[in-house]
């Protein structure tokens, strides 16, 4: 993903109507210190409905993987600044 707005934005959206139109589920990874930045685009890019993967601190002993709607997720940011993670948008 670009690095900047509106460049950003745009793919996020872009990238959503694909993974709606060809089920698709697309994958995102940051560098730890921007994962905040990038949960916050996805949230505010994404449909309500649209499922968002998030996956912290895979095979740590502090694993953190759960999935829900956007709609969840706005109102429930876990703890991931500076920790790797992985996100990912789809549908059930």
């Amino acid at each position: 993903l670009p690095i900047k707005n509106p460049e950003k934005s745009q793919q996020i959206k872009m990238l959503e109507r694909r993974m709606q139109l060809e089920g698709q589920t697309q994958v995102f990874i940051e560098a730890p210190y921007r994962n905040l930045q990038l949960l916050e685009e996805l949230l505010k890019n994404c449909e309500p409905q649209t499922m968002l993967c998030i996956a912290v601190d895979i095979t740590l002993d502090t694993e953190f993987i759960r999935t829900k709607p956007v709609s969840f997720w706005k109102t429930n940011i876990p703890d991931i600044q500076k920790r790797p993670a992985i996100f990912m948008i789809g549908r059930l």
